[in-house]
């Protein structure tokens, strides 16, 4: 019994004398633990800032990204469908007249159009004008000129600026539409080639 007792005992010393080294072992395991979670939680932080940085420079991007205006380049079209076509004055300008209207004969049609154009370098100054008509009351074959309407525009190599329009959002695009058209019918009447 005595032994036994004896045995107890110093098998608690030497439990006793591992405590401070286990405590020790334990203190370190569970640094090395924090500063890997510490670092894993850096690198997670850093990431989703690089991925929070990249999300912002994209939407920039996109922001900024010049989309290609629908009016600018049925203006373009209009220019390089009247260029060949239209009228030269000794002044170098280009001139073309008609009428907007699906009908052939001009007399029954209203809005009148004038386009000049004045070619200087690269840079090309286009005048887009539409002028409504209505007929007097008195005789119908006469009309006067009741509102007229104008686009300018400076085309250059890669860009088309437009500096004036007095056409509204909602009307634009149809009124292009329209004068595009009006061009190719009467290009198509004149015996002249389409571009």
């Amino acid at each position: 019994m005595n032994l036994s007792r004896r045995n107890i005992k110093s098998r608690k010393r030497t439990i006793l004398s591992f405590l401070p080294f286990l405590s020790v072992f334990l203190w370190l395991i569970f640094y090395l633990l924090y500063i890997l979670f510490s670092d894993l939680n850096r690198i997670y932080a850093e990431q989703r800032e690089i991925e929070t940085y990249s999300e912002i420079k994209n939407s920039q991007k996109e922001a900024f990204q010049v989309k290609p205006d629908p009016i600018a380049s049925r203006i373009r079209e209009i220019y390089h469908e009247v260029k060949p076509a239209a009228l030269v004055s000794p002044e170098g300008l280009r001139e073309w007249q008609s009428f907007l209207g699906k009908d052939d004969d001009d007399s029954y049609k209203d809005d009148h159009l004038f386009i000049l154009i004045r070619e200087r370098g690269d840079e090309v100054t286009l005048w887009i004008q539409v002028t409504k008509f209505k007929a007097l009351d008195d005789k119908p074959i006469i009309k006067k000129a009741q509102s007229s309407k104008l686009i300018k525009a400076i085309i250059k190599k890669e860009e088309t600026i437009i500096e004036k329009n007095d056409f509204e959002p909602e009307e634009r695009e149809l009124v292009l539409e329209q004068i595009l058209s009006s061009i190719k019918r009467k290009k198509i009447l004149l015996g002249i080639k389409l571009v």
